[in-house]
């Protein structure tokens, strides 16, 4: 879903309603309780409270209590609850109630996941709906547009290393991401496509080891043109594989990475893998 443009919009006002917000803007707030509160099954007779098994439900995911009794509770009190404990649970509250959906029988969105992925995608919301791979939907941090359908063409192209490079997609905008096991998955997806080019022959090889052939071995280079040898493409390629290499701070006891350095970390390595999988790296024969 895109922002609705006003018709009289000038190019910076259309630029600026493309850029990604927050996660919750104050024009989706409203929007996002409502969702909360209609996902909630209601009792009583005029519907105002919430079933107990769903409020217990709630207290065990996300782990909060709500200091319901257990007759169940009224669903704007268990609305202000979530609303007190910030963003961050308004979200996973979010994210809960969505995996209780799936697609139907023609993989088509329910109802209710059509209209929450309406409001995040009309807000610029920072987060957005997926579905993923146990066939729930979930949320994760909303990438640009044309970034997605990038990495996915680099999962696709290697099974071995397209399966590291998801996991470590995945880990990396996830709503709650891993960042240590994105890094590391991402490394194991670039030395999968890495050394089946590199060293084939050698089923144990590590990047380091592919990057020592590539300097050992002459001819190693990149498809794109260049002017007089400038820049040299084998150095760029090595310095982008050591840049990926060395850049996981606690993978040797060192600082937790933080979440904008996962996201690059894997979205370096995509553009890696694409490049080996895709033939962009190749060895020409050079002249003695």
């Amino acid at each position: 879903m895109e922002p609705w443009i006003p018709w009289d919009a000038d190019e910076e006002e259309i630029a600026d309603l493309f850029i990604l917000r927050e996660a919750i803007p104050p024009s989706l707030r409203s929007p996002l309780l409502s969702w909360i509160s209609n996902r909630l099954p209601s009792m009583g007779y005029s519907g105002e409270w919430t079933t107990p098994g769903m409020v217990h439900t709630l207290e065990g995911v996300l782990r909060i209590s709500f200091n319901a009794s257990q007759e169940g509770m009224p669903r704007a009190r268990l609305i202000d609850e979530l609303v007190s404990r910030g963003e961050k649970m308004i979200l996973r509250a979010v994210d809960f109630l969505a995996s209780l959906s799936e697609p139907d029988n023609f993989g088509h969105q329910p109802k209710e996941i059509q209209e929450l992925d309406f409001y995040l995608g009309l807000n610029r919301s920072a987060v957005e709906i997926y579905l993923s791979e146990k066939r729930n939907y979930r949320l994760r941090s909303r990438l640009p547009e044309g970034v997605e359908e990038l990495a996915q063409a680099a999962i696709n192209m290697r099974e071995d290393a397209g399966v590291h490079l998801a996991n470590a997609w995945h880990a990396a905008f996830d709503l709650e991401p891993n960042e240590s096991y994105a890094m590391t998955e991402a490394i194991r997806a670039v030395e999968a496509a890495c050394k089946s080019v590199v060293l084939p022959k050698d089923k144990k090889a590590t990047l380091n080891k592919c990057v020592i052939a590539m300097r050992d071995q002459k001819g190693w280079t990149l498809v794109l043109n260049d002017s007089d040898g400038y820049p040299d493409h084998l150095q760029v390629l090595i310095g982008m594989i050591e840049t990926l290499a060395k850049a996981q701070p606690d993978r040797h006891a060192g600082t937790k990475p933080t979440v904008l350095q996962a996201q690059a970390h894997v979205q370096l390595a995509s553009t890696l893998v694409h490049w080996f999988a895709s033939g962009a790296v190749v060895r020409v024969a050079t002249s003695h």
